[in-house]
């Protein structure tokens, strides 16, 4: 889960490259 979690970071708020959940999805998943 760290790692989902440094690659969102690092792809900032509205940076979701579509590799797997859009970024909402990574929200609920991450709290």
């Amino acid at each position: 889960m760290n790692d989902a979690a440094v690659l969102l970071a690092a792809q900032g708020p509205d940076g979701v490259s579509g590799e797997s959940m859009p970024a909402e999805e990574w929200e609920q998943r991450l709290g």
